[in-house]
This record gives structure tokens, sequence and C-alpha cells, in this order.
């Protein structure tokens, strides 16, 4: 791949270049560049919303415009996410989106105020973001949210937005239980509990295919709804934990001279000392695996059968690095290994013609109208209408942010000059002029606006 590279640019923009250049100067260049980033990315929010709202990324297999934004536009996922929750949230506030395109907010103050989830004075609330720093901002913005919240009738009682645990009663007599746990708590959960919904249709009557029993059962979500419960309750039938299986990697050198040996076992790569590897094999299901990248060898079981064997699944999954292969989708878990060449088509139950896909794209690929062609590795994804999919490159200019300039150099500087400035203060002046704007007769004194105070 070629690179348009400006070298003109460059050099004007080299340490070396640069190290001569006054400081007022550099100082005005920084803020003034500032200002044409946040009127260029208003702009690119807006565009981005009407696209959102179009669904432009269904054409390209896309589950969101997040996961378009992160294959597109080089976002990580999490980024992306928050980019469309301000783009629609910007579309209903035109004041503090008139500031955006003139220049004279920042993303990071925009982004501040669309977390308002309440309707308050907008003008009052864009001053506020002209008046304090962005961290100042979110100060204010989060304490409002705080105090809003303790008038909710359906918040927390902590008014933090911590929710650990709470249940209600449903009108058919049922109970709701909301869990709210850390990630990797979350991930240990949902592994036992869909051990246990596992092991619930591994346990059928060998005369019932697994999908009558699930649809006998409800549908995976009461199945897996009633293995929670036995493992809360402790009445589930399996006594004991699962055993790990511990996977040794076969056939690769290690990376160092310690007390790992060849074939020992590795995690993410990395090689385990042989106390490790034992500790972990007392109570462990051994499986073998080797890396496919060092193995030129045709692998699989040919004709032989249609259903991915769980040693080639261990290879296809080392190969994919756990992850959906559609471009753009991040998707880690309940993969499915697909047949590029179909199994009915003759395909071969063989590395290089399996593919992780997740659910979603799976569906899109037999009955969207995707297809996928070529040999894994260096297969080609194309759209209903064969126009073939790939990784999108970016180029820009600096340059081509100038017609975009805000209304002066200073326009994202804050009007803050150090004054005291109490927080509380101005919370508690916002929250009651936002419910001055939503419901007058419940206010009895306007409170000033300014929130700087002695």
């Amino acid at each position: 791949m070629e690179v348009d590279v400006d070298n003109t640019f460059l050099a004007e923009t080299s340490a070396a270049e640069l190290d001569q250049v006054p400081l007022e100067r550099l100082e005005a260049e920084l803020i003034g560049w500032a200002g044409h980033l946040a009127a260029a990315t208003a702009r690119w929010l807006l565009w981005l919303a009407a696209y959102d709202r179009r669904e432009g990324w269904g054409q390209w297999g896309c589950r969101s415009a997040a996961h378009w934004l992160s294959w597109k536009c080089g976002m990580s996922l999490h980024t992306a996410r928050v980019h469309v929750r301000v783009a629609r949230v910007l579309e209903d506030l035109p004041l503090v989106a008139a500031a955006f395109v003139a220049g004279e907010l920042s993303f990071s103050k925009v982004r501040a105020l669309t977390r308002l989830h309440r309707p308050f004075n907008e003008l009052e609330m864009v001053e506020a973001a002209r008046t304090a720093t962005a961290s100042q901002l979110d100060r204010i913005v989060a304490g409002c949210r705080q105090l809003t919240d303790a008038d909710d009738d359906s918040s927390r009682a902590d008014g933090a937005g911590r929710v650990r645990y709470r249940q209600r009663e449903l009108p058919d007599g049922t109970v709701e239980i909301v869990l709210v746990v850390t990630a990797p708590d979350a991930e240990a959960i949902d592994t036992a509990i869909q051990a246990a919904a596992d092991r619930k249709v591994a346990e059928r009557d060998p005369a019932v295919t697994a999908k009558e029993h699930i649809d006998q059962r409800g549908g995976w979500d009461e199945i897996k709804a009633n293995a929670a419960t036995e493992l809360l309750t402790g009445t589930h039938e399996h006594e004991g934990p699962d055993p790990v299986e511990l996977v040794v990697e076969v056939g690769l050198a290690p990376t160092s001279n310690d007390d790992a040996v060849e074939g020992a076992c590795a995690i993410s790569g990395r090689y385990l000392p042989n106390s490790v590897v034992r500790r972990l094999g007392c109570d462990a299901v051994i499986a073998t695996s080797r890396d496919p990248s060092r193995d030129t060898t045709t692998t699989g079981v040919g004709r032989r059968q249609r259903v991915v064997p769980a040693w080639l699944r261990r290879l296809l999954e080392r190969r994919d690095h756990h992850t959906c292969q559609f471009p753009g989708c991040t998707t880690r878990r309940r993969l499915h290994a697909h047949h590029i060449i179909h199994w009915l088509d003759h395909g071969p139950t063989e590395l290089e013609n399996l593919i992780l896909l997740c659910s979603f794209h799976h569906h899109l690929v037999h009955e969207g109208g995707w297809s996928i062609t070529g040999p894994a590795g260096s297969h080609q994804i194309r759209r209903p209408d064969g126009e073939p999919i790939g990784v999108p490159h970016h180029q820009g200019r600096p340059e081509a942010l100038a017609p975009v300039a805000p209304a002066s150099a200073s326009a994202l500087e804050a009007w803050w000059a150090g004054e005291q400035l109490d927080i509380q203060y101005a919370i508690s002046v916002y929250a009651d002029n936002g419910t001055i704007a939503t419901n007058p007769s419940s206010a009895t004194t306007p409170g000033s606006a300014d929130p700087t105070r002695n």
C-alpha cells in the first residue's frame, strides 16, 4: 500500500522547525487548530446522526453505526459508541449544536452536556459550558444528574447510578431481578449459567433432539433462567466445579530458558513454568493444540464428517483469535464455525475452509445474500450485489479544516478566569432552573445563573 505523504507539511512541522517557532505562535496555532477540530467534529457528528438514522450501516452488514465506525473510521468500539450517542442527542439540542459548529464548544464539553437526561434550560447550560472548563462542566453535569435522580421516583436510593442488586414484582406475579457486577464477574457468572444450561440440554432424552428439547423447555432464555435459579439456590444436580480444560501446545519451542519445556502449556502464547502446569493439571481435562500459522499441512477431517471436532475447533479459535471474522465485528462469544464452501457443496471440514462468524453475521451470509470466497486467511467477503468489501484506508489534509474555522482563535477558551467556583451552588442553580423550565409551579425563587461567587 502506498501512502500519500505531504512532505512539505512534515518538513514544516518537524521538531527542528517547531523549536524555532515562538511560543506565542505555537499557542495560537494549538488553540486555532482545536477550534477547527471542534467545528469539524460538530459537522461530522451531524452527518453521523443522519447516517445512523437512515441505517446506512446496514448495507455493509454491520450490527450498528458504532460497528461501522469501528471498521470504516478506525475507532475502538467504545469510542464509536460514545460518538453515536452524542450524535443522536445533538440533533435535539440546537443551541448546543450551533455553538459546537461555530467551534465555541469542545467535544468534551458537548459530550458532558449530552449526558443530561432531563430537559434543562439549554441556553443556560451552553453559557455554563462557555464559562467553565471541561473538568468543571463534568462535575456540574454529574452533580445535576445526581440531584435530579434523587427527585426521580424511578431512581435508585443512593442516586449514584451504581446499582448492584434490585428486584421488582411484575404484573404477572413473577419477580424481575437486576444484578449489576463488574465485567470479569459477569463473564464468570454467564459462563457458569451457560455451562449449567448446556448440561440440562445434554441430559435430555436421547430420543429427543436438542432443538426439540430447547423448544419444549421454553427456549434458551427460560433454560438459562432455571439454571441460574438452581445455581443460586444450590439445588442444581451437578456437584463440584466443572473441570478446567488445560490446552497443551505441542511441537513449539519455549520463548525463554525457564523451566518451561517443549510441549508445555501456554496462555495467549506465553509459556508457563512446569510447576504451574503441574498444579493446573491436577484436576483438568487435558487437550492438545498446535499453532496453525506454523503448520502448512492440511488440517481437518475432510469429507468424513460435517461437524467440527473439538480439536479442530480449538485450532480455528486460535487462528481467528476467538473473534468473528466479519469486517467491523468484534464479537468474541457464541461464535459459529462456518464452512466457506458449504458441506452440501462438497466443502471439506478443514481449517482452510472454516471461519469463525457470530450468529448475526452467520445468518447474514446464509440468509442475507452475502458471500465468502477463497481460503480462510485470504478470503473475500462480498455484498449481496457482488461488490467485495475490503479494509478502508484513511487519508486527510490538515488544510481542509480551514473552511470550518471558529469565530475567533480563542473561541474555545473558557471564560473562567480563576474566580472561586462553588460547584454545589452552581449545581443547585442549574437544577432549579431546569425544574422551572419543565414545571414552573414547582419553583418559588429563580436562582442566578452565575456559578461563581464568594
